[in-house]
This record gives C-alpha cells, structure tokens and sequence, in this order.
C-alpha cells in the first residue's frame, strides 16, 4: 500500500510528490502527457529566465524520481474509498493507498480544427498568460464564446490591438457584465475549417477555402478535469472547480487537490505552489493518521 497516489503528473502533481518523497513516504503517480509539455519556451517561472515545457517537465520527474517517488504512465479510471483506503484502478492494474492527493489539470476541448495539435507551440497556444508576450504587436485571435474566452482576449491586449475573438460558428455565451467588452475586439461567427501554416501558422482558413492571416491562435475553451473520479468520490465542486479551504483540503478525509483544478490563474507557478500546499497537507494528515492508530493500539 502507498502512503499516497498522486493522480496527474504535471507541475502541480510533481510538487506535491517531491515534498511527500523527501520526508520518505511511499508515493506513486499515475498520469499521461502534461500539456505543459506542449509548451515550446517557458520565460515566465521566477529563476529560469527560459525553458521548454517539456525540459521543465524532463527535470521535475528527474528530481521527483531521486526523492524516492514511482511515477507510472498510466490512466487512472475509477478511484475508490473502503474504510481509510483508497482503491485506484487504471488501464494497466489496481492500487491501494491512505490517501489521495488530485492534480488533474486541465481537458483539452475537443476543437474540431484541423491541424490544431500540429501547431501546438508553433502558433497555437493554450494560455494567454503564458504565450502572449512572444505576440507583441501582432495578429492574433482567440478561439471560443464563453467568458474565458473574453478574459483571455483581455489580456491579450496588453500586447498587442489586433486581437479577434472566433467562436467557430458559436453563440457568444456570456453574462451582462462582460458585453461592454466584446466592443474591444472583432467578433467572427463563422466556422473555422482549418488553420494552415509552413513551420508556424500562417492562415485560417473558413468554409470554401477562404483563408485569413493570422499569427497566433489562443484556445479558451479548456475546463477543470473534474471528471468521474472527483464525483465518484462526492467531492464538493464549486464554479467548475474543486473545493477546498487554504490548505487545499476537500470534503473527503484523505483527499487533497492542487494546480488548475483548483485555480482560476493558470500558471506553472501557481501549479507549483499549490502543489506544495497540497503535499504538506498531505504529510501531516498521515502524521496524524499514524498517531491515532499508534493510540488506539495502546488502548
């Protein structure tokens, strides 16, 4: 049995892992590809002046490895309490641990696009925040019709006045306080066939082949991976995130969360930090899970 499985082997899962591992609990993660890894050049995360997504990645498994922690590559399916175990079973095999410790990030949309993933750091990229200062004055749009996508699209603006909203054939689907600011940006309707590029991307392309320069595309409609194995275990969800108080403790005994599942602000370093948050949590709940049992065999 593992003292505890990390679900999600990204900046946030990795974190809470590394503080578990060096004070010499059994960890395991379980996980497939961060998007982090799609990530061409990291330049935001204090102390690396510049790093790719998958390096970054390369360097935390490295250093996660070396505390004494298992990572596996596999998807998790269904997670399961008995008692003060927690079964998790995957698509390779069954495991048993005292807690849980959900880094889930977050589940690409299905963008019907073509070429999308080829030009995933080449031109397309998943988060404003992170991205926009390589679009300084240049062409770009955002793809989606929700608020995030007008936040998104805000920010943007610190870079660059060329900034265009597509909804790719969408309704615009949000509420009164953000309709004054759609008078920021070009809004287009139509549906988006295919975007279009040598090395980068170059072009969108609509219905009959009708193409439109362009220099980045910025996805937001991406939501919390909160799935069947936060709801099967009854956590509480609020506004499309998991809840839980400052130690980033759920409803559930036993069961911490951390990074974007958790966070509005969708950043490694705030990853990071609420992982760490999550690990320490994580540490002391088996500490006093310890003391307890100690006591009730003195008894």
């Amino acid at each position: 049995m593992y003292d505890a499985i990390i679900i999600g082997k990204g900046p946030s899962g990795l974190s809470a892992a590394l503080y578990l591992g060096r004070d010499g609990y059994k960890v395991l993660v379980l996980g497939k590809e961060s998007i982090l890894e799609k990530c061409k050049e990291l330049n935001n995360y204090i102390g690396i002046e510049s790093i790719s997504g998958s390096e970054f990645i390369k360097r935390s498994i490295d250093q996660v490895i070396d505390a004494g922690a298992e990572i596996k590559n596999e998807k998790v399916l269904k997670i399961l309490k008995n008692d003060e175990v927690f079964y998790v079973k995957t698509n390779i095999s069954e495991y048993s641990s005292k807690t849980i410790v959900l880094a889930l990030g977050i589940k690409k949309s299905d963008v019907k696009i073509k070429n999308i993933d080829k030009f995933i750091g080449k031109g397309v990229s998943y988060c404003a925040s992170c991205d926009g200062y390589f679009y300084k004055n240049k062409n770009i749009g955002v793809i989606g019709n929700s608020e995030y996508a007008v936040e998104e699209a805000l920010n943007l603006k610190n870079y660059t006045d060329n900034v265009t909203i597509y909804t790719n054939g969408m309704e615009m689907n949000i509420s009164e306080k953000y309709i004054s600011s759609l008078k920021k940006f070009d809004i287009d309707n139509r549906k988006i066939q295919s975007i279009f590029g040598d090395e980068f991307l170059s072009h969108v392309i609509f219905g009959e082949d009708e193409k439109l320069g362009i220099d980045g595309i910025f996805i937001a409609n991406d939501t919390p991976n909160i799935d069947d194995l936060s709801n099967g275990l009854g956590i509480i969800t609020e506004n499309n995130r998991i809840k839980v108080d400052e130690n980033n403790i759920t409803n559930i005994d036993g069961v911490f969360a951390c990074g974007d599942i958790i966070n509005n602000f969708k950043q490694v370093s705030t990853a990071v930090g609420s992982g760490a948050v999550a690990g320490h949590s994580c540490v002391k709940y088996l500490i006093m899970l310890k003391l307890s049992k100690e006591k009730k065999y003195e008894h």
